[in-house]
């Protein structure tokens, strides 16, 4: 791929998951806690995220911020290393080819202000700047903290923690000869003011308290394993190569085996806290409530938008077996609906689970109303309803009134795709459900099938209480006899409901040999199809269509054919043995 294809590709996934994250009502726009993910897929585009408002970088030399309203961006000088985000900052990395800068850029109204030099704003000592600024490699934003660290002859130096937003300068610095730092976290102050902070160097786990002095590190687990740490809601979290782990003081806990080859980065929505999981292998980033058991999949932000279906294939009723909740999308589970137990919806199509669980979704439509709310609730939170018993698969059904609206799917302001009378036959095809208690409120359709005036089957639904037994009008005129040839031998013969093979309109099946009833003086053998009558196994009288080629008005059927080719094989096969004794009789008296 190339770089301008990958840059695009890139700045796709950045849009869409501005959208997410924006697009939610529940979204909350004023969280003091970040949401930074990196998704950086070269050196000069990096990403960052915080509650509605996406921050990256492109080759060009600006830099984006992407909301929901729109879209804004800046110029910035040199090339971007690393990006920060914050409730009302941007800070940016730079390298400029002769020296590296740490610049920042206010947001108010989903604006960006002024590119600003972050240690001239907030006041950082020269001697820091003098000593570090062309070694800085590394920053990150926690609670209200900008953290930088350096990169001086391979060795990290953790040289300086910014309270951008009390607006204080800070001069400690400390020489930490442990690696590379390749992720660190800061919690809230306790009340002598000290921040604890995690770090992740040479993929070992330290904690170290700022800003106490000497800073001595405590390391908790240097087994290289850990690749990224994070602080939500006051607790810390580490992502290691086998799973996410809940760091206790100097202790850890595996809570989950989802895998991060990327960071985990702290969430909120409507004041709920989520931890956020990068994967660099799908280029996604994970959404996950949090909880004493663990990590609970909630959403997906990446560059695939997920399309609700528009093909139904189920079309039954169901109830709540309790209390649950709707779902925007198998890809997020926002809740967006509220079911009461017992509560019967309308299911429409199955959906898998975006979580890889097995249990997947129904997608749903709340009301019988063309403009009802669909979502997509859990399979084992709904019970799906028997089938009606009034009306059996291939019955013959007709309007009880001069006008009767087939609609496209069973639901009142659905598109009408035939109006039909008494005299128009329908085939029952299917039944959607009947629940004697909520029949008065609609739920009641039946999926049938017709043949219009173009001789195509079309397929509706009507709702049952419209619907009576077809009368005795215009039926075709049985009589004459054919016999039911199979293509092969032992195969049977299928008999639909209408003139089209599908299996939903399977309402018999004949075998080799069986006498049926014409309903037209012979057979057109011009025509596909042929309706035929018969007696079925249980007494019932049978109309219905077969394949024209596997009938004929006499002769042999496949049965016979076959009996009477094996019969010459046998008659065939004893000829010649007779004949080959013969010889063999007749060599021996000669000899």
């Amino acid at each position: 791929m190339s770089f301008s294809s990958f840059l695009i590709a890139a700045v796709s996934l950045f849009a869409v998951a501005a959208a997410l994250l924006c697009c939610s009502p529940f979204a909350a726009y004023a969280q003091t806690d970040d949401a930074e993910i990196k998704i950086s897929p070269d050196e000069t585009s990096v990403y960052a995220a915080y509650d509605g408002h996406i921050a990256y970088t492109t080759k060009d030399g600006k830099l984006h911020l992407s909301t929901f309203a729109g879209s804004v961006s800046q110029n910035f000088s040199g090339t971007a290393l690393d990006i920060a985000i914050c409730e009302n900052a941007v800070f940016l990395l730079t390298d400029t080819g002769e020296t590296k800068k740490l610049i920042s850029f206010d947001i108010e109204d989903g604006t960006l202000g002024k590119e600003q030099d972050v240690f001239e704003k907030f006041a950082v000592s020269d001697t820091l700047f003098s000593e570090f600024v062309n070694y800085m490699d590394a920053i990150a934003v926690s609670d209200g903290m900008l953290t930088v660290s350096a990169l001086d002859a391979d060795v990290y130096s953790w040289f300086c923690s910014i309270p951008f937003a009390a607006q204080a300068s800070s001069s400690l610095s400390v020489n930490l000869d442990l690696g590379t730092i390749d992720s660190m976290t800061a919690t809230s102050a306790d009340q002598n003011g000290n921040y604890s902070i995690f770090a992740i160097l040479s993929g070992n786990l330290y904690s170290f308290v700022y800003p106490a002095s000497p800073i001595s590190d405590q390391p908790i687990d240097e087994t290289g394993k850990w690749l990224s740490v994070a602080t939500l809601d006051g607790d810390v979290y580490a992502a290691a190569t086998d799973g996410i782990y809940r760091v206790d003081g100097t202790s850890v806990s595996k809570i989950s085996d989802e895998i991060a080859d990327g960071d985990i980065r702290p969430y909120y929505e409507d004041d709920v806290p989520y931890l956020l999981v990068q994967s660099r292998e799908e280029n996604n980033v994970t959404q996950f409530s949090v909880s004493d058991d663990g990590l609970e999949y909630y959403s997906v932000f990446d560059n695939i938008v997920y399309a609700a279906p528009t093909e139904y294939d189920i079309l039954t009723v169901a109830k709540a077996a309790s209390d649950t909740q709707g779902f925007y999308s198998p890809k997020n589970l926002r809740p967006v609906a509220s079911i009461s137990a017992e509560d019967a919806v309308l299911v429409l199509a199955e959906a898998s689970a975006n979580d890889s669980s097995d249990e997947g979704y129904y997608f749903v439509r709340l009301d019988d109303s063309a403009d009802g709310e669909t979502c997509y609730v859990k399979k084992s939170d709904l019970t799906l309803l028997p089938r009606g018993e009034g009306w059996s698969h291939g019955k013959y059904a007709a309007a009880l009134t001069s006008s009767v609206q087939v609609l496209q799917y069973p639901f009142l302001g659905s598109t009408v795709v035939a109006t039909v009378g008494p005299r128009d036959a329908l085939i029952v095809s299917g039944d959607v459900g009947t629940d004697g208690e909520t029949a008065a409120e609609g739920w009641n359709w039946l999926k049938v099938s017709l043949m219009n005036s173009d001789g195509d089957v079309v397929d509706g639904y009507v709702d049952e209480r419209v619907l009576g037994p077809y009368g005795p009008y215009n039926l075709p005129s049985f009589g004459k006899d054919a016999v039911v040839n199979a293509d092969k031998l032992g195969e049977g013969v299928n008999v639909y409901s209408l003139p089209e093979e599908r299996d939903d309109l399977i309402i018999g099946t004949l075998s080799d040999g069986d006498v049926v009833e014409l309903a037209q003086d012979g057979i057109n053998v011009d025509e596909e199809w042929t309706m035929i009558n018969y007696r079925a196994e249980d007494g019932v009288e049978v109309a219905g269509y077969v394949k024209t080629a596997c009938l004929s008005e006499g002769g042999l059927t496949t049965m016979q054919i076959t009996l009477i080719v094996v019969a010459c094989i046998i008659a065939a096969v004893t000829i010649v043995v007779v004949i080959i004794i013969a010889k063999k009789r007749k060599r021996e008296r000669y000899e």
